[in-house]
This record gives structure tokens, sequence and C-alpha cells, in this order.
């Protein structure tokens, strides 16, 4: 395993400061994707019960801080703050994404011009 990560790690010269940032997008995208899967169940609990909300410290805290005047007005807003997860994990994914590709890229260009250079300076009996 560290075999191959090594020869990774030669491979990746030139972008070896690319690599913290895509493992970090990832990491975020996996943390928001497990955020916004593990609020809709609680949310449709809160959503057929209302009166639930105020069992719950955090969001007892949350609904006293908004001065709404019932519990049935704080499951629209707890809704859009799960879709607001929602889509800044989109977001986040879509950048990800982006960067993936343009880093895969770059990747293969740079190793097929290394390659194309080794071949071209190799000695004649190379190519026999």
């Amino acid at each position: 395993m560290i075999k191959y990560l090594s020869k990774v790690w030669y491979i990746l010269k030139g972008s070896r400061k690319k690599l913290p940032f895509i493992i970090t997008v990832f990491i975020a995208t996996s943390v928001l994707e497990a955020l916004g899967i593990g609020a809709i169940g609680p949310f449709l609990a809160l959503a057929s019960n209302p009166d639930d909300v105020l069992n719950i410290k955090i969001l007892e805290w949350l609904y006293s801080h908004l001065n709404l005047s019932s519990t049935d007005d704080f499951i629209p807003i707890l809704g859009l703050v799960i879709a607001g997860v929602f889509l800044i994990k989109s977001v986040l994914y879509f950048i990800g994404k982006f960067y993936v590709a343009r880093f895969s890229f770059n990747q293969q260009a740079q190793l097929s011009s290394r390659l194309l250079k080794s071949y071209l300076v190799a000695p004649y009996t190379f190519h026999l």
C-alpha cells in the first residue's frame, strides 16, 4: 500500500498542493449529506406532531428566539433550513466535482506530456 501511494505521490508531482482542498471538499460534502439525511426523520416526526418542538432543547431555544405565535409556524422554517442544507451540499458537491474533473484532466495532460518526452529522448534500441 505504501509503495502504491509513493508511486501516486510521484505522479502527482506538480499538483500536490491541490489535494488537501479536494479532500476537504469531499469531507464537507459528506458531512452535509449526513446532516441532511439525518434531519429528514426528525423533521417528519415534528411535522406530524409540532408540539414536540418544545421537548427538544435546541429547537425550543430556537423557537423562543424566533418569537413565533404557534409551533405550526416553526415547521416551515425548519423545512427551509433543511432545504438550505441540501442546497449548500449540492453547490459544494458541484464545486467538488468541477475541481476533481479539472484536476484529473490536468494530471492526464501532464502525464501524457511526460511520457511523450521520455519516449522522444529514449534511445533507438528502446523502440525496437
